[in-house]
């Protein structure tokens, strides 16, 4: 009876499904993906992407998901610092959730010299995702993202 009740025992955990992973939190697959930008990398940002994902370009432009990883081709690539985001605000559900961050990024134009000094410009940058569940687990894709520049202060003009 012993060797029946281990029998099923060993039986019945070999036949259970294997646990779900849960998602990472909306706001690390958002720095991950930032961390990609600032590398010039399409690749690692597509795995972040929603396949319908929109922006709205700093300059006002909707841009598609193919637009924005053409746009951040190697070929294109300039040095570019993000110092830390500063999270502004978050709202999730089960399901989505959007994140709000202060991102300041430093670079120098294409074309100047090294002894140009370093642009910085500094935005809001808002990112919409939704849970994404596969038979391994779930993961946040981002759908939609808009950088939103932030003007100095009149006295500092």
């Amino acid at each position: 009876m012993k060797h029946l009740l281990a029998t099923v025992a060993v039986i019945g955990i070999a036949v259970l499904p294997s646990p779900v992973q849960a998602a990472p939190r909306f706001e690390d697959t958002v720095e991950r993906f930032l961390s990609a930008e600032t590398r010039f990398d399409p690749a690692a940002m597509a795995a972040f992407m929603a396949p319908d994902y929109t922006e709205i370009s700093p300059v006002g432009d909707l841009d598609t998901r193919q637009a924005v990883l053409s746009f951040y081709a190697p070929e294109h690539w300039v040095p570019v610092t993000l110092s830390p985001q500063e999270r502004l605000a978050s709202h999730d559900d089960v399901t989505s959730s959007v994140v709000c961050f202060r991102l300041t990024f430093r670079f120098r134009p294409p074309g100047q010299k090294e002894d140009t000094p370093l642009v910085e410009r500094v935005m809001i940058g808002s990112f919409a995702g939704r849970l994404r569940r596969n038979g391994t687990g779930e993961t946040w894709e981002i759908v939609h993202a808009q950088y939103t520049p932030v003007r100095p202060a009149a006295h500092a003009r």
